[in-house]
């Protein structure tokens, strides 16, 4: 339990850090959290899948929020370049 609430503290932070990173306004400080969870989620998964015996994932350690925060900004940036031009005003 207290992994996973870990893990959204760093998430938020990572989505912070990648809203910073890329270019534009903010999503707001929720988006941002959601950003950081889900992109480094599904880096740390990918990254996991391609090279298993390579990166160990597990725990607070350097490489694991870098992939977190490179995690992230991708995601973001993918959101950024799907979205409309009017949602990317406001």
């Amino acid at each position: 339990m207290w992994d996973i609430l870990a893990w959204i503290i760093v998430g938020g932070a990572v989505g912070v850090l990648a809203t910073l990173t890329v270019q534009g306004a903010s999503m707001g400080i929720v988006m941002d959290i959601f950003v950081g969870v889900i992109g480094a989620s599904l880096a740390g998964a990918l990254l996991t899948f391609l090279v298993p015996s390579t990166f160990v994932l597990d725990g607070f350690n350097l490489v694991s929020l870098l992939v977190a925060l490179a995690g992230a900004v991708i995601l973001l940036a993918l959101i950024r370049a799907v979205s409309s031009p009017r949602q990317r005003a406001a």
